[in-house]
């Protein structure tokens, strides 16, 4: 449970990067991690389609949430 709870977490995370690489974001880019700025990066420079990553972070999200939901 903890590491879907953890995923979870990270999901999210990476879900407000990819939004911001959109441009479909409310969240200030000053107020992101250098983490999260280095995976922005090794996104543009590896030339990721970023509307598919966030298909696919959001349809984890969707599972990791319904794992819980279902634990409880």
């Amino acid at each position: 449970m903890n590491r879907t709870i953890h995923e979870l977490i990270n999901m999210k995370a990476r879900k407000i990067e990819l939004e911001l690489e959109l441009g479909t974001s409310t969240v200030d880019v000053r107020h992101l991690s250098s983490q999260q700025l280095m995976h922005i990066n090794r996104d543009y420079d590896h030339q990721y389609n970023p509307k598919v990553l966030l298909d696919m972070v959001n349809e984890t999200i969707h599972n990791d949430e319904q794992t819980i939901l279902n634990r409880h």
